[in-house]
């Protein structure tokens, strides 16, 4: 099967050509989460978009908590927490489980096996639960996470005995991202068109702004990620979503019904390229049918020579335009 377009070669060749090596991005900063009032943007401008939006193959595994082990909750809400233990979560069959997708820099399709030319770019677990999204930048379901242990908060000391869960993460010297425990989801800022991120290293518990016809803020972020009424606009210039790209998916994922998934991933996943209506992801139409304690693996792979990492986190960063309008 001859995957990429013909033209895109060229076109992907300018597009690694047409931004500076150094461009940072929110994402890439350093940013801790953990802030809920204080406001934090990312000043950098993203750049004129390029020709052609870079391709990449995806995964979607379904998973769920293993029913054999004791369920973890907060000590002092009691509200549920994924597992941390090793085979705490488990994969889930069925649907869209271990299927691959190609989006070929316009459209998604279903394909049957990886070309030999693909490399893993990224992988990130997410849970959700009474309307929190729990997420870590692994497989949940093949190691530990955290420090593994089920147990939290010590209600008879205040203390966390989980030392790591509430460490800072340095994630430019972090060489072991397992130890990361699990986080809920957070975006950045980006002051020029209150774009938000989704990022692992994000700060803001809501989405900077969007407006009415943003029909995707609804569909994807339940309400309490969701901006403020009075920090919404009509200004088409403001409001959007970029950021990881395993994320954005996950949330795509958890948004819909199993059943109706394969669908809607190919209905919704588009070039993000231009100006038009057509441009970024769409909304894909279907109600708010989020399960609780439903988890989802998401992978991506670059299609090298026609995407490699650098384009795809250009593509996070907006560089191809926002992945959400």
């Amino acid at each position: 099967m001859a995957y990429p377009q013909s033209s895109y070669e060229q076109a992907s060749s300018h597009a690694r050509h047409a931004f500076p090596q150094n461009f940072q991005y929110g994402g890439s900063s350093g940013n801790q989460g953990g802030g809920y009032g204080v406001p934090s943007y990312t000043q950098q401008p993203r750049t004129t978009p390029a020709a052609i939006t870079p391709p990449f193959f995806f995964q979607i595994i379904e998973m769920e908590e293993n029913r054999l082990i004791q369920p973890r909750t907060h000590p002092y809400t009691g509200f549920w927490m994924p597992p941390r233990q090793i085979h705490g979560s488990r994969k889930k069959l069925g649907n869209t489980t271990a299927k691959f997708y190609y989006f070929n820099g316009h459209q998604t399709e279903g394909i049957d096996t990886l070309p030999q030319e693909a490399a893993l770019f990224k992988t990130a677990s997410m849970y959700h639960d009474h309307e929190w999204f729990w997420m870590v930048p692994y497989d949940a379901t093949t190691s530990p996470v955290g420090n593994g242990r089920q147990d939290g908060l010590d209600p008879d000391t205040n203390e966390d005995e989980d030392e790591d869960a509430e460490a800072e993460i340095d994630w430019d010297e972090q060489p072991n991202l397992n130890t990361v425990d699990w986080t809920i989801l957070y975006f950045l800022w980006h002051k020029a068109d209150m774009a938000s991120e989704a990022t692992f290293t994000g700060n803001q518990l809501r989405l900077a702004t969007q407006r009415p016809d943003q029909k995707w803020a609804t569909e994807l972020i339940p309400t309490g990620n969701q901006a403020p009424l009075k920090d919404r606009t009509t200004d088409i210039r403001f409001g959007g979503l970029l950021g990881d790209l395993a994320i954005i998916l996950a949330l795509l994922v958890l948004s819909v019904r199993p059943c109706d998934l394969d669908a809607v991933v190919k209905k919704v996943i588009r070039g993000v390229t231009g100006d038009g209506a057509s441009a970024g992801w769409s909304k894909h139409g279907h109600s708010h049918l989020r399960i609780d304690r439903r988890g989802v693996i998401i992978k991506i792979w670059t299609y090298p020579p026609y995407s490699t990492p650098q384009t795809l986190m250009d593509l996070e960063a907006g560089k191809f335009g926002l992945i959400y309008r």
